[in-house]
């Protein structure tokens, strides 16, 4: 395992790790956010019954990180069949930098007559087909930690018309458990609005929500398609962006919500 699984694997197992090792973590300016969604997510999991699953879990990013936060759990509700949630991530300063919310259920039959899920897009390019992209380590110092194949021919930065990408991917170490695995790999791939712009901006998430399907328990697949669509975008920057995730053989694994905002690009000196 190299050094950035390590690390991946002893934050998400509740260790704290110094601020070198948390660097090869990083996403766009601090700390990973599908990873510190992660780590949330594993300090509440700790909170409720064992045989709970993780329904739905909502993460609001307040500010980046670069160093450790401390997580602080509070379990508002412990029923005998869900239970709900919150975590606090602070870093050392004492400032907030995450929040989450998150609904856990007990695995059981529920009377749901006609199962309703998104199935995957058509005409995609097969795995096998795509060519993988190359992110800059200096860039998304993570980027070394996904394999990513566009499936369509629409790419980020690209001036389109459509605000939709979609892309194969997968980690390339060693997998953590299934929910964590796919809040990292949710927020692996480039904003989808990003398609239709022609020059490199942020694209921050404020806000991410991710509702698990129940076959995510049982499936660990190597690589997911995932699809990103950005269907809502105002005039003063604020968007909306749907995203799903499937198996390579169509099993619906996720599907998540992103509010996002496009920052301004900073004038060239």
């Amino acid at each position: 395992m190299t050094d950035q699984f390590t690390t991946l694997h002893r934050l998400l197992d509740g260790h704290t790790v110094d601020s070198e090792r948390l660097r090869t973590v990083y996403g766009f300016g601090g700390l990973h956010g599908g990873i510190l969604s992660a780590m949330l997510l594993g300090r509440m999991r700790s909170a409720v019954d064992v045989s709970f699953r993780p329904v739905e879990l909502t993460t609001q990013f307040i500010a980046p990180t670069r160093e450790m936060p401390s997580v602080h759990v509070s379990v508002l509700r412990r029923g005998r069949r869900n239970a709900q949630v919150t975590a606090t991530a602070t870093a050392p300063d004492g400032s907030i930098v995450a929040t989450a919310d998150a609904v856990f259920a007990a695995c059981a039959d529920a009377p749901i007559t006609h199962r309703l899920s998104p199935g995957p897009p058509s005409g995609v390019t097969p795995i096998e087909s795509a060519s993988p992209i190359v992110i800059d380590p200096q860039f998304m110092p993570l980027a070394t930690a996904f394999e990513i194949r566009p499936a369509t021919s629409t790419l980020p930065y690209t001036g389109g018309e459509d605000a939709e990408l979609c892309a194969w991917i997968r980690l390339t170490g060693p997998a953590p458990e299934p929910q964590s695995r796919l809040l990292i790999l949710a927020d692996a791939l480039a904003p989808s609005y990003a398609a239709t712009l022609s020059v490199l901006a942020p694209i921050p998430t404020v806000r991410m929500a991710v509702h698990f399907a129940p076959t995510t328990q049982s499936i660990d697949d190597e690589w997911v398609l995932l699809r990103a669509r950005t269907p809502h975008a105002d005039d003063d920057g604020w968007l909306s962006e749907s995203l799903d995730l499937w198996t390579p053989d169509g099993v619906h694994l996720a599907s998540s919500t992103q509010l996002r905002i496009v920052r301004p690009t900073a004038p060239v000196a």
